[in-house]
């Protein structure tokens, strides 16, 4: 596994290589090891370890797998046949064939996916009749993996693996190119219509979890902009839904700003980058919907979103007036009551945000070299007595025993376990650690020794 570092101003080798984009606030990776290969940081990645899967979710939220990834592989080069009389012509069987294959597995090879879309207007509105009024809801999923899995087949401009994006910048011809910030109004294959994006968002009120989960990657893998007025249009008269459905679109929302945040990170100006803000206080206006300690989570994980567009930006030597709203968005983390914490999906973010705002360059190093592989979320976690039984007292920036102590604890302090940091599993305790909210503080516990 590659060696990666927390930048700090004044690294020399800061800038050298392009993280990977932050894909969603939900998506889970098969293994940290998987979702870190190639030129990436594994710091800015979200890890299938701290997902949250259950508890102190909204019943709705769809957090508990991942639809797969779009591959972005070479685009099918084929454009829609120009039509002059501006009429469509008549079906096909070819057509009817690969659209009777969608229905029933929502996947069609390349061959079939070329005479699709070339025949598509003959069977478009045909296609979201039947999305929008169909009972049976196997073939709605399988409409919307079609849409949502065929995008980059078509358009590899919408490419949003970060790796084949950095390795295929001038792939396509596109404008901008692939390694600077897509351009989110550019036309969506298969959905390029307003009403069928308006269409596909109505779906994240549909009772099946496994669609909503279509809509909520597809959202966050293609977040155009059009998207962003329906939920507008939603957040205006939120107050008339169920609660379930509060939630769901807030869930869904959130990760669609989050990931329009994070699209600034391609930019190479800070000036692209502020225009992340506007997206920022968006998402921040649905974090305020959401009941409960996701709240507080889902708003400090947009402020970490934006910290991470500026460090990535600036090639980690930002300014002082950015260092400065940098520490501010990494101190939304840091503030969070013990609820929060346990209810934020990825506490590596937090640990990044406890290195970047209290720790030194040393720090920095010392994070790098940990296995993240070794790293597992505390999925469920209670507020108990710090027991001097268990832990070392000192509170560290880093799990190393050289880093900076931020605190004593004592038996009058309350601590919540977040993250578990295991060298070797059969020894459980081993040079072990636990990453805390206390009442003192925020930072990593050394175990005590008891593998014997």
């Amino acid at each position: 596994m590659r060696e990666v570092a927390i930048y700090f101003p004044g690294n020399r080798d800061a800038g050298k290589r392009k993280p990977a984009l932050v894909n969603d606030i939900y998506f889970s990776e098969a293994s940290v090891s998987d979702a870190t290969k190639g030129d990436l940081s594994l710091l800015t990645r979200q890890f299938s370890v701290y997902v949250r899967t259950g508890v102190g979710q909204p019943s709705t939220a769809v957090t508990d797998e991942k639809p797969e990834s779009p591959t972005d592989s070479p685009a099918i080069t084929v454009a829609p046949r120009p039509n002059v009389s501006g009429t469509c012509p008549q079906k096909t069987s070819q057509v009817e064939n690969a659209y009777t294959t969608i229905m029933s597995t929502g996947v069609v090879g390349d061959d079939e996916l070329k005479i699709l879309y070339e025949g598509w207007c003959s069977v478009e509105q045909e296609f979201y009749n039947l999305l929008s009024t169909v009972t049976n809801s196997s073939i709605r999923y399988n409409l919307m993996r079609f849409i949502r899995s065929s995008i980059t087949s078509i358009d590899v401009c919408w490419a949003s693996s970060d790796t084949f994006r950095t390795k295929n910048p001038d792939r396509g011809n596109c404008a901008p190119k692939l390694n600077q910030p897509r351009n989110l109004s550019r036309q969506l294959p298969f959905a390029s219509k307003p009403e069928q994006k308006r269409q596909i968002l109505n779906l994240l009120r549909d009772d099946n979890a496994q669609i909503r989960r279509e809509i909520e990657a597809l959202l966050r893998s293609y977040p155009h902009d059009e998207f962003s007025g329906f939920f507008d249009e939603y957040l205006g008269n939120l107050h008339t839904f169920p609660l379930e459905v509060r939630q769901a679109l807030a869930s869904a929302a959130i990760g669609y700003y989050y990931n329009r945040v994070v699209e600034k990170q391609w930019a190479d100006k800070t000036e692209i980058a502020r225009t992340a803000n506007a997206e920022l206080e968006q998402g921040k206006k649905w974090a305020d919907k959401i009941v409960g300690p996701e709240g507080g989570a889902s708003r400090a994980r947009l402020h970490y979103a934006r910290a991470h567009v500026f460090l990535q930006v600036t090639g980690f030597r930002p300014s002082a007036a950015d260092i400065g709203q940098i520490r501010a968005d990494f101190s939304e983390l840091l503030k969070l009551t013990s609820e929060e914490m346990a209810a934020y999906p990825y506490p590596h973010h937090i640990a990044r945000a406890v290195v970047y705002n209290f720790g030194k360059q040393a720090d920095s190093d010392r994070f790098a070299k940990l296995d993240l592989d070794k790293l597992t979320r505390q999925l469920v976690s209670t507020t108990d007595k710090f027991n001097t039984s268990n832990y070392e007292a000192g509170l560290i920036v880093v799990p190393d025993s050289g880093s900076i102590e931020l605190a004593k604890l004592g038996s009058n302090d309350k601590m919540r376990v977040l993250m578990h940091f295991i060298p070797d599993p059969k020894k459980k305790t081993e040079n072990a650690w636990d990453f805390v909210w206390t009442t003192s503080g925020i930072g990593w516990l050394k175990l005590l020794n008891k593998s014997s």
